[in-house]
């Protein structure tokens, strides 16, 4: 649909359905691309385009994106049969399974349907499902797609007992302390380290949380309150001296300069929002 104009059940066939991929090939010069026939999701993805227009000025000439994967399953099957060149879509598989979930609830958010959001990414219904439920692991902050809490890693960790003592988690805290003039972070005791300390996971067993840890220590969270351009600024000085973004890893193990995953899900909601800021405000600068 579009514009509000919709077609009768029944008007799209296999054979119509390929007739209007050869149509639109010959007008245009090239294969569509499913966001094309999609632009409420052309727009989400930042593609909207004079194509994407065209498809909605001139709709019903042309099916939507999901009435093309209805008829083929998926969207490239669809140029096969057209005898089209494929084209590889907008987030395909080869994609970090994070990217991809981020981009569905991005779509979903906007309005796009299931199916419309299963042509774009190119997987299937079901799996679109499962990426809008997902949540972010209360540890690490990978993705969940299950009611869990955690992801399998750091539940399986937590199953085990702790690495050490209560006693000597206290004791190594309070020595980082002494050594640094200042207690440890989150991020300090998640990457692999020192074999002092012990890990985040196994201080977390014990007390619960890092602060109830660090208050049990005799110690005063030392928390930073970072503001939306601080964020900005931090992603935009990484990517300067290292010659890409930062990926969610770098955040999680305790990058120097940069602020932990949750508090930029905190003040933007995802890191893909805060990475878009910061690197649109580059951009523009």
């Amino acid at each position: 649909m579009a514009g509000g104009r919709r077609t009768r059940p029944g008007t799209w066939t296999e054979a119509r359905v390929i007739t209007a991929l050869q149509d639109w090939t010959r007008l245009i010069g090239s294969p569509p691309r499913s966001y094309e026939w999609a632009p409420a999701s052309a727009r989400v993805l930042g593609r909207e385009s004079p194509l994407s227009r065209l498809w909605a000025a001139w709709y019903p000439r042309w099916p939507s994106t999901p009435t093309v994967v209805r008829h083929f399953g998926r969207w490239n099957h669809a140029l096969s049969a057209a005898g089209l060149p494929l084209r590889r879509p907008s987030a395909a598989p080869a994609a970090g399974r994070a990217e991809r979930i981020e981009l569905a609830q991005r779509l979903g958010a906007a309005g796009a349907g299931t199916a419309d959001i299963a042509a774009i990414i190119d997987v299937s219904t079901r799996t679109v499902r499962a990426y809008l439920s997902a949540g972010r692991c209360i540890e690490c902050g990978t993705y969940v797609v299950t009611a869990a809490e955690r992801c399998p890693p750091c539940a399986a960790r937590r199953a085990r007992p702790p690495e050490r003592p209560r006693d000597e988690v206290l004791d190594a805290i309070r020595t980082w302390a002494r050594e640094r003039g200042r207690p440890p972070t989150q991020a300090d005791w998640t990457a692999p380290g020192d074999p002092r300390w012990p890990s985040y996971v196994t201080v977390t067993t014990h007390f619960g949380t890092w602060r109830a840890a660090l208050e049990a220590a005799g110690l005063r969270p030392n928390r930073r309150l970072w503001s939306h351009e601080e964020i900005v600024d931090a992603l935009r000085r990484w990517t300067r001296e290292h010659g890409r973004p930062p990926r969610q890893r770098d955040l999680v193990y305790g990058a120097s300069g940069l602020p932990a995953p949750h508090t930029i899900r905190r003040r933007f909601g995802s890191y893909r929002a805060a990475l878009d800021a910061a690197l649109d405000l580059a951009v523009r600068t």
